[in-house]
């Protein structure tokens, strides 16, 4: 779902509950993986993210989505795991919780 649809979806009279769903779907959290690089992140713009690593020289070419998140905690916690089982990536973000 676009944000674009979501926006123009939503009226006046729409349940909170409905925009909160909304929002959460439009903003969800992908865990990746990027297997040649034994990397693993977090993105809520999966796209800008892998096109970051590719102009930092990293290899994008097999990456996978592991985990659909709703909210970056829940996110945080599946990278977690990931960098637990060996993978590299950032382990700290505050910032998301």
């Amino acid at each position: 779902m676009s944000l674009e649809f979501a926006v123009t979806n939503v009226g006046f009279n729409t349940p909170s509950s409905v925009i909160l769903d909304i929002v959460l779907t439009v903003l969800a959290w992908i865990v990746y993986v990027l297997p040649q690089e034994n990397y693993a992140g977090i993105s809520n713009n999966i796209e800008r993210r892998i096109y970051n690593h590719r102009v930092a020289g990293k290899n994008t070419t097999h990456w996978y989505v592991y985990e659909d998140c709703k909210t970056p905690a829940e996110a945080l916690m599946y990278e977690a795991k990931l960098h637990m089982e060996g993978y590299e990536g950032c382990t700290y973000k505050e910032q998301y919780i």
